[in-house]
């Protein structure tokens, strides 16, 4: 799977990090408390509380060695003869649902990639690239995209927030399978005002780190990028014999796409 990493180089300090990017063939994951769109990672805890959501919770303080097993039939059994006090139950696991989603957003990092069919998006480039003065890294991945155990979620864009009901909390943590359908709900939509990004998340559940994910194949040089920085760039490749193509990036003639030319 080949995918795309645009990045700016206006500054010194971003000079050095794309250098450090492709002598290392690695990228930067963040945690996800630290990205751009101030929505990201946000769902709505659905307020409803039926007995899935309330057996769910009990499961999970069962999986916490909060409770034993015997202790939470006899509240799956209070609960069908209608003795189960809901407003506290109700309480407590939302409580606790907040704080489980609070550390996933602390504990959980991302880097976002493109497609590689984005290559030749204008808006991408004058986004992510400091209009055209960047660049776009393709890396060569042996990962695979949306499938069970992957850590490769392509972001769905939605025109409202995701709703999460509390048994989709807990059972992502008691019930095997049900973790990736959660992470993808919950760390793999974002609103439809971004959808001509096409991102794909590549998600740890690790602390902020630096990971490589594959190979970088090509570079391609965004249309204003100072030539001394695109020297510096090929220079660094053929010192670490690194086998990388490069191409420059221009706006096309005939529509509204930017086309790519390889460099001898």
């Amino acid at each position: 799977m080949k995918l795309l990493k645009f990045r700016t180089c206006s500054n010194e300090i971003e000079q050095t990090r794309l250098i450090e990017i492709i002598k290392t063939n690695s990228f930067w994951y963040d945690a996800s408390i630290n990205q751009n769109d101030l929505f990201d990672v946000s769902p709505i805890i659905s307020s409803e509380f039926g007995y899935d959501d309330f057996s769910s919770f009990i499961s999970y303080r069962v999986h916490q060695k909060e409770i034993s097993t015997a202790i939470a039939d006899k509240f799956r059994s209070e609960w069908i003869a209608g003795r189960i006090d809901l407003i506290t139950f109700k309480e407590v696991a939302i409580e606790a649902s907040v704080m489980m989603l609070d550390g996933f957003r602390t504990k959980m990092s991302f880097c976002s990639f493109s497609d590689i069919s984005e290559l030749k998006n204008p808006r991408l480039w004058g986004m992510y690239s400091a209009s055209g003065s960047g660049c776009a890294i393709e890396i060569d991945t042996p990962g695979t995209l949306d499938t069970a155990n992957t850590a490769f979620h392509r972001v769905k864009y939605e025109g409202t927030r995701p709703i999460l009901r509390l048994s989709e909390i807990f059972d992502a943590i008691t019930i095997e399978g049900k973790f990736d359908a959660f992470i993808s709900k919950t760390f793999a939509t974002k609103y439809s005002i971004w959808n001509d990004e096409n991102e794909i998340r590549h998600l740890l559940t690790k602390d902020p780190c630096t990971r490589s994910i594959g190979q970088i194949t090509s570079i391609y040089f965004g249309p204003k990028m100072l030539p001394e920085i695109k020297h510096k760039i090929i220079s660094i490749t053929r010192e670490t014999n690194q086998k990388i193509l490069f191409f420059d990036m221009i706006p096309s003639k005939s529509n509204y796409e930017m086309d790519a030319i390889q460099l001898r």
